[in-house]
C-alpha cells in the first residue's frame, strides 16, 4: 500500500473511532459536532459512524431532567434536517430518528419498512426497536397504535412482518394480539413468528410475573453511556414492595396490582398509580431475552440469584440508617435471603445487628456453622462481631481468635479482626 493512501486510510480508522469515542462520553456540544459530520464529512463510513454516535448522545437525552437539555424546537430542527437523507447511503439515520425522540420521527421510521431494499428495511426494524422500547414510549398509545397497524399492512413483506410481530410482543403491547392470530394462518416466517409472539404476550399477561427481585442497570432501554444512573433494585411480593437505589435509603410501600400493568401504591400516606410496563428484551445485545420491568423512567430486568446480597451490602454503606428504617428492611429482606443460601444467612445476622438484636444474629451464625462439615473463615469473624454487639467478650475474643487461626494471611477481614481484639 503506497503511503499516501495507507496513511488516509489511517486517518479514516482514527477519525472512526473519534466519533465512537464522542458518542458514548459526549454532550450537547459534541452532538452538534456529530451531525455536522454525519451530513457533510466526505467519507459514507464516517457520516454512518458519526449518525450512530449521535444516536447514542441522543438516547441519554430521552428520560429524566436531561431530556430538558435539548428542547423540543431544536428536536423538530434535526429531523428537518434529516428529511432528504437516503438510509441507504447513511443507515446510522433511523436510529438517530428513533432517539430524537419525536412522535414526528415515527412516521419517518414506518417508511423504511416498505423500502424495496433490503438493508434500508433492516435498519429501519432497528430503529423502530430503538424507539418503542424507551421508557419515554412508556404509555404511547398513539405509537402502539401505528406500529401493531404494520402487521394489516398488505404492503408490508413477510421478514418486515415476521419482526415487528418480534418487536410488538418485546413492547408488551397487547393490543396486537388480533392481528398476530390473523398472521399465525400464514405459512410463512410471518406466520410462525407471530405463533411465538403471542406465547411472549401470555406470559407477560401473567400478574405473578411481576413478582420477585429486579435489578436496574442505570439505563434506558436502547441507551448508550459510559456513566449511568446508579443502580437500583425493586422487589415485589403478595405482602407489598421496596424501592432502593445505590447510595439512597430504601422505599418501602404497600400495593396491589391492577391487572398486570398498573400497582396500585401506598407509600407511608400517599397513595398513587404507577404504570408497570412488562417488556420482553435482551440485557445484553445478544439472542436471549427475558422478561423486563420499566417503572418510574427505569427499565429493570430480572436480578441475578446473588441481588438480595448486594441489596444488603448497599443498605450496610449507608452512612445512616434510622431505626424504623433497619426495622423495615429486615422485615421485607429476611423471607427473600431465607433463600440465598449460607450468603443469605450472613445477610440476615446483618440485618439482626442493624435493627438491635446481635443475639439472634448469633443464633444464626452458630446455627450455620454447626450445620456445616466445614464451616468457612469469615462465619467465625461475623460469629464474633455478633458476640461483641452482643457484650459477650469472651465468646467474642474466642470467635474472632479462631478465625486469625484459620483464615489466610491476606484475608481481607484479618485487620478488622486484630482492631477488634485490640480494643475490646
Amino acid at each position: 500500500m503506497p503511503k499516501k493512501e495507507a496513511k488516509s486510510q489511517e486517518s479514516l480508522y482514527d477519525r472512526a473511532e473519534t466519533a465512537k469515542n464522542l458518542g458514548l462520553s459526549g454532550g450537547i456540544e459534541e452532538l452538534e459536532k456529530l451531525i455536522e459530520l454525519s451530513q457533510n464529512d466526505d467519507s459514507p463510513a464516517i457520516r454512518m459512524r458519526a449518525a450512530e454516535a449521535a444516536a447514542h448522545i441522543l438516547s441519554r437525552l430521552r428520560i429524566g431532567p436531561d431530556r430538558e437539555l435539548l428542547s423540543s424546537g431544536r428536536r423538530r430542527q434535526l429531523l428537518d434536517q434529516f428529511r432528504g437523507v437516503d438510509p441507504l447511503s447513511n443507515p446510522g439515520l433511523f436510529p438517530f430518528l428513533a432517539c430524537l425522540d419525536l412522535p414526528r420521527c415515527l412516521p419517518r421510521i414506518l417508511v423504511g419498512l416498505r423500502d424495496p431494499r433490503y438493508d434500508v428495511r433492516l435498519t429501519a426494524i432497528l430503529g423502530l426497536r430503538r424507539f418503542c422500547c424507551s421508557w419515554s414510549r412508556s404509555g404511547d398509545r398513539t405509537a402502539e397504535a401505528k406500529v401493531v397497524a404494520v402487521l394489516s399492512d398488505p404492503r408490508i413483506r413477510p421478514d418486515v412482518l415476521a419482526s415487528v410481530s418480534e418487536l410488538v410482543s418485546a413492547c408488551g403491547w397487547q393490543s396486537s394480539r388480533p392481528a398476530l392470530v390473523k398472521l399465525c394462518a400464514r405459512e410463512d416466517q410471518a406466520g410462525y413468528a407471530a405463533e411465538a409472539a403471542l406465547e411472549i404476550l401470555d406470559g407477560l399477561a401473567l400478574e405473578s410475573g411481576i413478582h420477585g427481585v429486579w435489578r436496574s442497570t442505570g439505563l434506558d432501554a436502547g441507551e448508550v453511556s459510559q456513566n449511568p444512573r446508579p443502580i437500583a433494585w425493586w422487589l415485589w411480593n403478595d405482602e407489598g414492595g421496596m424501592r432502593m437505589e445505590a447510595g439512597s435509603k430504601p422505599v418501602f410501600f404497600r400495593g396491589k396490582l391492577s391487572g398486570p400493568t398498573e400497582l396500585q401504591m401506598v407509600v407511608g400516606r400517599t397513595k398513587s398509580t404507577e404504570e408497570i410496563r412488562r417488556l420482553w428484551l435482551s440485557q445484553n445485545d445478544d439472542d436471549h431475552s427475558t422478561a423486563v420491568l420499566q417503572i418510574d423512567e427505569r427499565t429493570y430486568f430480572q436480578a441475578e440469584a446473588d441481588a438480595p446480597l448486594r441489596i444488603v451490602e448497599a443498605f450496610v454503606a449507608l452512612r445512616s440508617r434510622p431505626k424504623t428504617i433497619c426495622e423495615k428492611m429486615a422485615a421485607f429482606m429476611i423471607p427473600v435471603l431465607e433463600e440465598a443460601g449460607a450468603d443469605g444467612t450472613l445477610a440476615i445476622a446483618q440485618l439482626e445487628r442493624l435493627r438491635g438484636q446481635p443475639l439472634v444474629a448469633v443464633g444464626r451464625i452458630q446455627a450455620l456453622i454447626d450445620g456445616a462439615s466445614k464451616a468457612k473463615p469469615n462465619w467465625f469473624f461475623h460469629l464474633g462481631e455478633s458476640f461483641l454487639e452482643a457484650g459477650d467478650v469472651k465468646k467474642g475474643h474466642a470467635a474472632l481468635r479462631k478465625y486469625l487461626k484459620v483464615a489466610a494471611q491476606k484475608a481481607p477481614n484479618r485487620g478488622a479482626a486484630e482492631a477488634l481484639l485490640e480494643r475490646s
